[in-house]
């Protein structure tokens, strides 16, 4: 019942925001750019692990946004630096105090709900993100993230993290595994007052798997999110060191037949 009169209030204040609004705000579809100058790229999954190692914003909780956390260095996004960070358990990061983003995620942009957010798999879930600081000084990583983190009452699991790239002022999404059972999600980014973004899903059937994504300004395409200070998951680890057995043993297959 909670959940129902949840969505339902949600739905109408979204219905009579958007009715006010209506024509005004569209979403740019990845890979942009928006209006701002915002645009986005592919790259390669490069999921760092911090399952061993991050802080945990909170524990298991179903619709709650955190106390902010600091990134360990200044950010710019949208035009404006922040220090700190709002961690939502629904699966996105807000730099200015918000709701927790139940039960649905939204388009982005959208002037009702949610603004000034990086939506990672913005939707219902059940989280425990944890958040983690690393690299030297002046190329920092900020990293958020969402391991297994089930969509409420469903048990399929999602995998994903958020990057923020000190610097370049780079965000970076990656997706180990991510599921599809109904619920809406939204990935992407999104302005102060939510009249400027970039969209990449907003759906109920798009699955992001073994993937990354990533947005900046300076036109770089992302090569710096090619980088990684923290080992990747063991699972990944041991995939890669397979592939590299396997071609050793061809070589030496095709050295005995030469």
């Amino acid at each position: 019942m909670k959940k129902f009169l949840s969505a339902l209030a949600l739905t109408m204040f979204s219905a009579i925001i958007l009715g006010a609004t209506s024509g005004s705000v569209s979403a740019t579809p990845f890979p942009g750019p928006d209006a701002y100058g915002y645009s986005g790229t592919n790259i390669a999954l490069n999921f760092r692990d911090i399952s061993a190692t991050g802080t945990n914003a909170g524990f298991n909780c179903d619709d709650c946004i955190f106390d902010a956390v600091p990134l360990g260095f200044n950010f710019n996004y949208y035009g404006t630096s922040y220090n700190q960070v709002y961690i939502s358990t629904n699966g996105f990061l807000a730099f200015t105090l918000q709701g927790n983003g139940c039960c649905a995620g939204q388009p982005l942009p959208t002037t009702g709900g949610i603004n000034n957010e990086v939506a990672g798999w913005w939707t219902d879930l059940v989280s425990n993100p944890l958040y983690q600081t690393v690299g030297a000084p002046g190329s920092q990583q900020f990293i958020a993230e969402f391991l297994n983190a089930p969509y409420f009452n469903s048990n399929t699991p999602n995998t994903f993290e958020i990057v923020l790239h000190e610097g370049s002022n780079d965000i970076e999404l990656q997706y180990l595994n991510t599921g599809a059972d109904g619920h809406v999600r939204s990935v992407g980014i999104e302005n102060l007052d939510g009249t400027v973004g970039l969209q990449v899903v907003n759906d109920n059937t798009t699955t992001l798997n073994a993937q990354g994504f990533c947005f900046s300004t300076g036109g770089t395409n992302c090569s710096a999110a090619a980088i990684t200070t923290v080992p990747e998951p063991i699972t990944l680890t041991v995939f890669g060191a397979g592939l590299a057995g396997v071609a050793a043993v061809r070589r030496r297959k095709k050295a005995k037949e030469a």
